[in-house]
C-alpha cells in the first residue's frame, strides 16, 4: 500500500458511513457553508420523440399529459437563471425541436441576439422540414459553408446561410412557403443587435 493508500484507509476507518461516499452531498445551508450553485443544467423538455433510439434512456414518443405550457416553461427558465446564473442549460426530452414553442423558449433571456437568432432557425427549418434528424446535417452543412459560427455568428453569414436553407426547401416546398421562410427567418436576423 502507499501512503496515500494508507491514509485513505485511515480516513475510512474514522469516518461516519455517510461521509465515505464518493459523492460527498452539496453542504446545507444550516452549516454555514456556501451554498450550492449548478454549472449544468439538463431540462428535458417534451416526451415527444418522432425517432426509436435504442440507446434512448426516456422511452419518448407522444407528449406527456400535462407537459408545461409556453408561459410555465418560461416560468422554469426564470428559476433555472435565478438558481444557476452562467450555468450551462441542455434542452433534451424526448425531441426538443418537435417543441412547438421552441423557438420563443431559446428567444427567452439571450444575451446575444444573434444567437438567439441562430437558434431559432435552426429549430425553424428542422420543424419546417420534419424530420430532425435529416435536417441538422444539412443546417450543419449549410452553415459551415456560409460561415457560421454559431456561438459567434455575424449577420452576413446567417443571411448567407438562411438562403442556402431556402435553396434546399425548394426542393420539398412551395415557392410562396419557402419565400415565407426565409422572409421570417430573414427578420429574426435584421433585428438581432
Amino acid at each position: 500500500m502507499t501512503q496515500n493508500d494508507n491514509q485513505q484507509a485511515e480516513w475510512h476507518a474514522q469516518a461516519p458511513v455517510e461521509e465515505q461516499t464518493a459523492h460527498p452531498r452539496p453542504p446545507s445551508r444550516e452549516e454555514g457553508k456556501k451554498d450550492f450553485v449548478p454549472y449544468l443544467i439538463s431540462w428535458n423538455l417534451t416526451q415527444r420523440c418522432n425517432l426509436r433510439c435504442k440507446h434512448c434512456y426516456i422511452n419518448a414518443s407522444t407528449a406527456m399529459p400535462g407537459e408545461l405550457s409556453t408561459d410555465e416553461a418560461l416560468r422554469v427558465l426564470d428559476g433555472i437563471a435565478e438558481v444557476g446564473p452562467g450555468a450551462l442549460l441542455i434542452l433534451s426530452g424526448g425531441e426538443p425541436l418537435l417543441r412547438p414553442d421552441l423557438d420563443v423558449l431559446v428567444a427567452g433571456d439571450v444575451d446575444d441576439a444573434l444567437v438567439s437568432a441562430t437558434d431559432r432557425i435552426i429549430a425553424d427549418f428542422c420543424k419546417e422540414f420534419g424530420d430532425v434528424e435529416t435536417a441538422m446535417p444539412i443546417v450543419k452543412h449549410q452553415f459551415t459553408k456560409a460561415g457560421v459560427d454559431v456561438k459567434e455568428p455575424t449577420k452576413d453569414a446567417l443571411l448567407r446561410a438562411l438562403h442556402a436553407l431556402a435553396e434546399i426547401e425548394h426542393g420539398y416546398k412551395s415557392d410562396e412557403r419557402v419565400s415565407e421562410n426565409l422572409t421570417r427567418r430573414s427578420g429574426w436576423v435584421r433585428k438581432a443587435n
